[in-house]
């Protein structure tokens, strides 16, 4: 009789890649067999996710590592979530990854040294300063101390999602990650920087995704970083201020999700140029911007994407890629006629490739936005009846004379692809455009253009 281990090991990989991020289930899935268990531990190791506070979890991770080195090579994608007080409030005798005193000096001592070994290259002053520092904070015994040992011990990760939460499960800016993690105070900060050395493996990191008040963890050595998310959470003006974070030259993507009332106010466009100038990544080809409605938008009428796109003047010659997203609530949008916000300009950003916004960010009429001499693929978020119209415009041809020769050109000479991507709740059903032989769809074919129709929900978009 067929069983489940009787499946070719490719068959099984791809079945436990389901439960990719569950780290309980693939614990147990590794316990029930031997032909199981290298398939689910190599998953469960590849991508570490502690979510949710379960007291000890962390120490025994860190333990069962540090027993089996190998692991630790495994590593690729990281995902803490941490309360700030757990350090102060979990009884220590649940979480030790030691059974004395003697075995934890021992235990931190062992760290120290492994990781001073690879630091011969380092300022000396600093590194001293931060060792003396990062073992009083070890032998405090906090959860988060413990996830400050695996972030330094982590070699080969490349996407690392790290927050810190206060009591009521905001990330306040008063939590710093680095004195949490390392206790290290904004005092000190500065000599981050100077221990690539010892942090030797965060050079490989080349994604991380934090909040807004964790973003302080950016004053250790991300050499490597090319994608940076943040949340922007509960923001103010006083927020759109950076905390002299270091330069990030090479960073190439942005992601962020805010609210409607920062984009609005102010907020967000103001820490977008914050960030640019603090991070100096001149070099930027790649800006999103994930919009999140608590309140009615129609309150907020008169503003728009605009000036958001407007405040990534700075990268506009390296800009190649854009998109805008907003979420998906018929309360949040109300009834009637509201227009979810005007039109947004793309004016200034002449090397633009891809482009992916909602129908209602869009002129009426392409004419009357910057030329898209450089695009290659529109994505139409929401479209609307309207959108066919738009669309046709698009395949319009202008003649002209080239030495006395009749040519025509385009509005998006180079345009490869069009994407209609349809949302259950807000613009038209994808049924409305089904007819693929519409006289629009025909035309931009005629042009060279792939037509396709897209359905998803908002937790597609957000990964909510």
């Amino acid at each position: 009789m067929a069983s489940l281990t009787t499946l070719p090991t490719e068959l099984l990989v791809a079945i436990a890649e389901y439960l990719d991020g569950k780290t309980a289930i693939l614990n147990s899935l590794s316990q029930v067999c031997r032909r199981l268990r290298p398939i689910a531990q190599d998953l469960m190791y590849t991508n570490i996710t502690l979510r949710g506070h379960r007291k000890g979890e962390l120490a025994c991770l860190l333990r069962t590592l540090l027993g089996l080195p190998c692991w630790l090579e495994k590593i690729r994608r990281l995902d803490l979530e941490l309360t700030h007080l757990e350090s102060d409030t979990m009884p220590k005798q649940e979480f030790l990854p030691f059974e004395s005193a003697s075995t934890q000096e021992a235990f931190v001592g062992n760290i120290i040294n492994q990781l001073s070994l690879r630091s011969r290259t380092d300022d000396a002053s600093s590194l001293e300063t931060f060792t003396s520092r990062w073992a009083d904070g070890l032998k405090a015994n906090g959860q988060a101390k413990f996830a400050g040992v695996l972030l330094a011990l982590v070699p080969k990760a490349v996407d690392i999602r790290l927050t810190m939460l206060d009591s009521e499960g905001n990330s306040s800016p008063s939590y710093n990650p680095c004195y949490a993690f390392f206790n290290i105070g904004r005092e000190v900060t500065h000599i981050l920087g100077g221990l690539s050395s010892f942090f030797s493996g965060l050079r490989n990191v080349k994604r991380i995704t934090i909040p807004r008040g964790n973003i302080s963890i950016l004053h250790l050595p991300f050499l490597g970083l090319e994608t940076l998310e943040v949340h922007l959470g509960r923001i103010t003006l006083n927020h759109t201020i950076l905390d002299n974070l270091p330069a990030y030259a090479q960073l190439q993507t942005m992601i962020l999700r805010g609210d409607s009332k920062h984009l609005m106010q102010g907020y967000a466009d103001g820490w977008v140029n914050q960030a640019i100038r603090q991070f100096q990544c001149l070099g930027l080809s790649h800006f999103e911007f994930h919009l999140r409605n608590p309140r009615p938008l129609y309150e907020y009428a008169p503003a728009s994407f605009s000036p958001l796109v407007q405040s990534l003047h700075s990268v506009a010659s390296t800009l190649k890629s854009l998109k805008l997203d907003f979420s998906i609530d018929e309360q949040t949008f109300g009834s009637g006629d509201h227009a979810p916000l005007p039109v947004c300009s793309f004016e200034g950003l002449p090397n633009l490739q891809q482009l992916e916004v909602p129908m209602f960010a869009l002129p009426v009429d392409p004419q009357l936005n910057a030329p898209m001499a450089t695009l290659e693929k529109l994505t139409i978020i929401c479209p609307t009846a309207g959108t066919l119209d738009y669309l046709e415009r698009l395949t319009v041809r202008t003649p002209f004379y080239t030495s006395l020769v009749l040519s025509y050109t385009s509005l998006v000479p180079s345009l490869q692809e069009v994407v209609l991507l349809c949302r259950s709740s807000k613009g038209e059903p994808m049924s409305y455009f089904h007819d693929n032989n519409h006289h629009v769809f025909r035309k931009l074919r005629g042009m060279g253009v792939s037509v396709s129709l897209r359905e998803c929900d908002a937790q597609d978009i957000f990964g909510e």
